[in-house]
């Protein structure tokens, strides 16, 4: 049995790069989850630092990056499509 409340869990966060992004990423992958850790661009170098710290915690499952912007249907159709399934 897992304590981790997240395991099997995949997590899609937006603005990944930003405060609440970043502890929201944190909190799920010390809880176990998969992470596809999203934002912006001009946001690239804060996504990188909260993969970072997703990787130091002891229960991570790992994590990817995707760049995209949200208020594009087809960036998010194409973020979205990279997500696993059940």
């Amino acid at each position: 049995m897992t304590t981790a409340p997240f395991h099997g869990r995949t997590a899609l966060i937006t603005g990944a790069g930003g405060d609440i992004g970043r502890a929201a990423a944190v909190r799920l992958a010390a809880g176990g989850a998969a992470l596809i850790l999203a934002d912006h661009e001009e946001a690239a170098a804060g996504v990188e630092r909260t993969a970072g710290l997703v990787a130091e915690q002891p229960s991570s499952t790992g994590s990817s990056v995707r760049l995209f912007d949200v208020t594009s249907a087809d960036q998010v159709r194409g973020a979205l499509a990279a997500v696993p399934g059940p």
